[in-house]
């Protein structure tokens, strides 16, 4: 061969391979090589003590993934680019050259005889957990290019799986009882009920309905396939149902050797087991003293008011969690602990409190891009500084020595400029209220209109348990806007007026990590102009539903439902900055910032040297009605720690009116984007493509200016997750 044309023959040889199933033999070898059994710790003698692997395969099964199967091998195996480019060589340099096939050969990982022996007992030791307890697993190791590289075949054969026949669960008070099988109160599960005297048992024993309800759940066990997960799994929920009615010294014994059944259909046996538990309850103990340590500046007694634990309870595993998640969600604490203590006697308890304080005053700095589509106004270099933004905060979370927290917070970028006082007083009447006050200074530049405002918020806050939160606030704001281009009436000039809006909102999220597992849903109703003092009076109805499905043990389903409706103003328009608006980073991407919805073609003549030019744009004009809804699959990459990717799909449009509203006029964009979980929360990256823009939104100007190009495409850049 040419030495010109080696190497995109080469080339074209890893590509193909790549394509194709058959890259490394997807069908395994009939002939060559040589078989290693499971106990096998050796081969024959005219191999090589260590032989480099390149490529490991699996065949006889169906049931377990390759990915799943590899798993379960410890010993190093060789990258994916590695044996792409070890098979090129054994193609196309099998005579060619034994340079390169040896520098391929020496940076492959080496196994010997006892390293592959390993892998084939943890494969077995996998398949019995997973109830295919006869299975059998062989290796089939073959030469691949005159024994330079050597694949390596895991042949299994499964045969069939071990079920479960029956469960059988015994209560006792002592261990000692179960010596004595007479009087044992036992819960046959032949069938699916917990016998009625069981039943009577665990009533009289404080267990109640949760624990049965644990029971039938066991119960579920039946005819299934035997796995040591499933054991596990039920030994642990047993558990844990015992310690949330407080039997924290409770023990489940389980037992999987009572009795194999063994059912032969034709050539195939079947085994079955019977299993069970053995639950030993022991006393169940009242909460007699919670000790707290690692406070420094912080009293005991704030520590032991979050706690929902109190003394003179049984313990229970859902007031731990909540107490935990109590401390948590505190400002002043980094983290916390709590444990049962040491003790002789069965019938008190001591838990002890560990936590840590975080730091009392503290001062940051942020930087970061803000949004690229800002660029529009001028895509001169000399106008990127235009993206930067900063932000500054110091806080001090314990001023007063009563928890109370005293924050400041400054936002700089070419677009905002924000400046906040908070004080928080927590506490007010119960664990479960706090106030806060709050003034504020903020300047704003958006599509259609610049805004300054100032004034002062203050808020009240319940917290009706660990899932609901009610919130009353009060906002009085005087705003200048100005600049106005398009808006319904509104002038081109500047707009002076007060804002005086009562906030009633709320916040429901079910249990779980939040944006894991959750559902939230959080309604808010705003009255403005109440009593008069204000210059607008409007009522304006907002409600975000989100839910976050976590499927497998990596990837999470998020949908988000956002709408918005305003009724009842006493003016023909509404001020700019009450309207609602939408596109950007954090409802529909794909649009800019407030760049969904109606517009106005506006032209503007600019006076320069050279004589007066136009220049054309269309300006949101925002809306009475607004709707977003959210559709987007989180992935975890497998070998970028902190790092996941995501696909999407987003939609919303805003009404200028409510009588006008139609799901037709929903506009859709699809996008993907990737994560990295840095300290400071996700840095997120994301491109979306608009699937039905308007005319509007491709800059369109009849008999003036076409389709823009890339119009239909939109990136992002930010920190935090959309939704």
């Amino acid at each position: 061969m040419s030495s010109y044309l080696r190497g995109p023959f080469i080339l074209l040889v890893v590509v193909g391979l790549c394509l194709s199933e058959d890259a490394f033999g997807q069908i395994e070898p009939a002939m060559g090589g040589f078989l290693v059994e499971e106990n096998t710790l050796s081969w024959p003698n005219d191999m090589p003590e260590k032989i480099p692997v390149r490529a490991i395969r699996f065949g006889g099964q169906e049931r377990f993934t390759e990915p799943i199967l590899r798993n379960h091998i410890s010993a190093e195996t060789p990258a994916w680019w590695k044996q792409q480019w070890a098979v090129a060589q054994a193609w196309s340099l099998y005579n060619f050259s034994q340079v390169l096939p040896h520098l391929i050969n020496a940076d492959l990982p080496r196994w010997d005889a006892k390293i592959l022996t390993q892998q084939l007992q943890q494969l077995k030791s996998f398949l019995n957990a997973q109830g295919y307890e006869d299975a059998g697993v062989h290796a089939h190791v073959v030469p691949v290019a005159n024994k330079v590289f050597w694949d390596v075949w895991f042949h299994i054969s499964l045969g069939e799986p071990t079920t479960i026949s029956t469960v059988e669960i015994r209560l006792v008070t002592a261990a000692s009882e179960l010596e004595d099988t007479e009087g044992l109160n036992w819960v046959r599960t032949q069938g699916v009920d917990v016998s009625a005297e069981a039943q009577i048992e665990l009533r009289e024993q404080g267990l109640g309905l949760l624990f049965i309800d644990q029971l039938s759940r066991a119960v579920r066990l039946k005819n299934r396939t035997y796995t040591e997960l499933d054991m596990l799994r039920e030994q642990n929920g047993l558990r844990t149902a015992l310690r949330e009615k407080g039997y924290v010294y409770a023990q489940v014994v389980m037992r999987s050797d009572l009795g194999i059944q063994l059912t032969r259909k034709g050539f195939t046996e079947t085994k079955a087991k019977e299993i069970g538990f053995d639950i030993i309850l022991g006393q169940r103990p009242i909460i007699q003293e919670i000790l707290v340590d690692g406070e420094q500046t912080v009293p005991k007694k704030v520590v032991q008011r979050e706690l929902t634990l109190k003394p003179g309870q049984y313990f229970s595993e859902t007031e731990k969690r909540n107490s935990l998640t109590q401390l948590y969600a505190h400002p002043l604490f980094d983290r916390a602990t709590i444990q049962i203590s040491e003790q002789s006697d069965d019938e008190a308890l001591t838990l002890q409190v560990q936590v840590k304080e975080e730091e009392l005053r503290s001062f940051q700095w942020r930087g970061g891009l803000g949004y690229f589509d800002r660029l529009e106004r001028s895509f001169r270099v000399l106008d990127s500084y235009q993206l930067f933004r900063s932000q500054w905060s110091w806080v001090h979370r314990n001023l007063g020595g009563g928890g109370q927290q005293f924050s400041t917070e400054l936002k700089l970028s070419y677009f905002e400029r924000y400046l906040e006082a908070d004080y928080l007083f927590p506490y007010v009447f119960n664990t479960k209220s706090s106030v806060r006050i709050h003034p504020f200074m903020q300047y704003r530049d958006e599509r259609a209109y610049n805004i300054t405002s100032s004034g002062m918020g203050s808020a009240f806050s319940y917290v009706v348990n660990n899932r609901l939160t009610g919130t009353f606030s009060y906002r009085f704001a005087r705003n200048d806007e100005s600049n106005v281009e398009a808006g319904q009436g509104i002038p081109d000039s500047l707009l002076t007026y007060n804002l005086s809006v009562f906030n009633l909102s709320s916040r429901y999220h079910s249990q779980g990590i939040i944006g894991y597992n959750t559902f939230s849903v959080q309604p808010t109703i705003e009255l403005s102009g109440l009593f008069g003092e204000g210059d607008f009076s409007y009522q304006r109805l907002l409600l975000d539903i989100r839910k976050y499905t976590p499927v497998r043990n990596k990837s999470v389903f998020a949908s988000r439902v956002r709408g918005g409706w305003i009724f009842e103003q006493n003016r023909d328009s509404l001020p700019s900055d009450v309207r609602f608006y939408n596109g950007g980073s954090t409802l529909v991407r794909g649009w800019a910032r407030h760049s969904l919805g109606p517009k106005e073609w506006v032209e503007r003549v600019d006076s320069t040297s050279n004589g007066a030019t136009s220049r054309y744009s269309f300006v949101p004009t925002g809306g009475k009605a607004s709707l977003t809804l959210n559709l987007e699959w989180r992935e975890q990459f497998e070998k970028w720690r902190g790092g996941y990717g995501v696909v999407f799909l987003d939609g919303g449009q805003v009404w200028a009116n409510t009588e006008s509203i139609t799901i037709k006029d929903i506009q859709w964009a699809l996008g993907a984007g990737i994560r990295y979980r840095a300290p400071i929360g996700p840095i997120r990256i994301d491109l979306a493509y608009k699937l039905n823009p308007s005319s509007e939104d491709l800059g369109i100007i009849p008999g003036v200016r076409g389709k823009q190009s890339w119009a239909r495409w939109a990136l992002y850049v930010s920190i935090g997750e959309a939704f």
